[in-house]
């Protein structure tokens, strides 16, 4: 799956897992391991308590996207 070009802001804090959906900007929620979600060209902004993505970090990757609020961005999100 390909994200791009988004904005995201306040994705609100969610602090069980999958809790009424995923939580976090972006999220593979439940989806079959075979889901990979590439971000690229995305800005988002979160506050404490809130997280980037959401899921098994494996299935997500991408470049070029810039993260705010709350530290580093995913690692497996390389901005080359």
């Amino acid at each position: 799956m390909q994200v791009f070009n988004n904005t995201l802001s306040d994705c609100a804090a969610n602090n069980s897992s999958n809790a009424s959906g995923s939580r976090g900007a972006f999220g593979v929620g439940d989806g079959p391991s075979t889901l990979l979600m590439n971000l690229r060209n995305n800005v988002a902004e979160q506050n404490p308590g809130e997280i980037y993505v959401d899921g098994s970090l494996s299935q997500i990757n991408g470049d070029h996207n810039l993260w705010f609020g709350i530290g580093a961005g995913p690692a497996q999100t390389t901005n080359t």
